[in-house]
């Protein structure tokens, strides 16, 4: 049976529900002739588009040893939650045998493929990569944004439980932000995931390691990312940034950091409040000794100044700066290259697509609006070639 490999304009059709929906590879961005496929550790995800709307969608292939028939119940229970502000990624379809049939007999890679909205925006992860700017105003505005949507998903006894820089999306002009790689979301009677867990390298507690599954599992991810992107203003914070995240995995929680003081000192230049929202979250023990989100969004909002809330759309004044090394370290420091586990998810720009959040609330699922086919495609004929700048499961 043939695989599934897509080059760069190749076209295809996928049956679902019943319907034939014809769609086409994007080419990379970067590199011509080369399907934009995005390579991480469980799948691969290429950017589709529709032929007939032109809309963009992502088409998760999952690696033969995740090819798991539990993908089923789990994407039927994140669309339920597409609704939330934040995991507009949720809404998405399983090719299974009984909704895709004739797909998967055609292309068995594409059992238990997902089809799901691509996400438009830029990745923490390549705002501190790249070192660029952002004024203070803006940071704030990112930082309650960021609040707001964990925030939100604590109320509601949810936890994405795996907050780091590839997977926070947000759109430069509005600030929206979108959370994507989404599987393992904690919830009441959620299923635990097989591999629980356990954070990303330069966000994980130091409980971390025996998994975090639970309510509480933000909170210190969420400190940590919410502390980078409120000093994200101060040259100090992005200068002495470690690499990809601004401590050094082995440095968080250590007493002995020299960087945290720079980015508390950051903070505080907004509230002292907010200095000390972090510290808790630092000296913490246990996840749940960490400040709630909500302490996070009730303290932002009283240090925001009256042009800037959680209502607010303004455009940021980014400034590229390029890659600016950080200052040689105190004597004796190490540094760890992180793995490709934790800097997966991202792209050269961002893991990128329309966000579509608000149009599709209260719709019907997006691809049950998808028109049908008129006509067959060839099948997709050469093999994909994944970018080395990309990296995502």
């Amino acid at each position: 049976m043939p695989t599934f490999d897509l080059s760069a304009d190749d076209r295809f059709i996928l049956e679902i529900d019943a319907q034939r929906i014809e769609f086409i590879a994007r080419e990379h961005p970067n590199a011509p002739g080369i399907a934009h496929a995005i390579e991480g550790g469980k799948a691969t995800v290429y950017r589709v588009t529709d032929t007939a709307t032109q809309k963009d969608y992502a088409l998760k292939v999952m690696k033969q040893q995740h090819r798991d028939p539990a993908l089923t119940d789990i994407c039927q229970r994140l669309r339920a939650l597409s609704t939330v502000r934040g995991l507009a990624a949720c809404d998405r379809v399983c090719l299974t045998d009984a909704s895709s049939g004739p797909t998967v007999r055609r292309y068995p890679d594409l059992r238990y493929a997902i089809l799901m909205q691509w996400i438009t925006g830029r990745t923490w992860f390549d705002t501190i990569r790249s070192r660029g700017q952002l004024r203070m105003p803006d940071a704030l505005r990112l930082g309650l944004r960021l609040a707001s949507v964990l925030d939100e998903l604590e109320g509601r006894k949810l936890s994405h439980c795996d907050i780091a820089g590839g997977n926070v999306i947000f759109d430069p002009t509005t600030f929206e932000i979108e959370l994507i790689d989404v599987e393992d979301v904690y919830g009441p009677g959620f299923e635990r995931p097989r591999a629980v867990p356990l954070g990303t390298q330069g966000y994980q507690h130091r409980k971390s390691a025996g998994g975090q599954w639970s309510a509480d599992a933000d909170r210190f991810a969420g400190a940590v990312m919410l502390a980078e992107m409120l000093g994200w203003y101060d040259h100090r914070v992005r200068d002495n940034a470690w690499g990809e995240t601004y401590f050094e995995p082995d440095e968080l929680q250590d007493e002995n950091s020299w960087r945290y003081p720079i980015l508390r000192r950051a903070l505080e230049a907004f509230s002292l409040s907010l200095g000390i929202l972090l510290e808790r979250a630092w000296r913490s023990i246990e996840l749940a000794e960490c400040p709630s989100l909500a302490e996070w969004q009730r303290h932002l909002e009283t240090a925001a100044p009256p042009d800037v809330d959680r209502r607010s759309v303004a455009k940021p004044r980014w400034v590229p700066l390029g890659p600016v090394p950080p200052p040689p370290p105190p004597p004796g420091t190490t540094f760890l290259p992180l793995p490709i586990e934790s800097i997966a998810n991202t792209s050269a720009g961002g893991w990128t697509g329309p966000i579509e959040h608000d149009a599709m609330h209260g719709s019907p699922p997006f691809w049950k609006a998808l028109p049908v086919a008129a006509a067959s495609a060839d099948p997709p004929s050469s093999p994909a070639q994944p970018d080395p700048t990309d990296r995502r499961t």
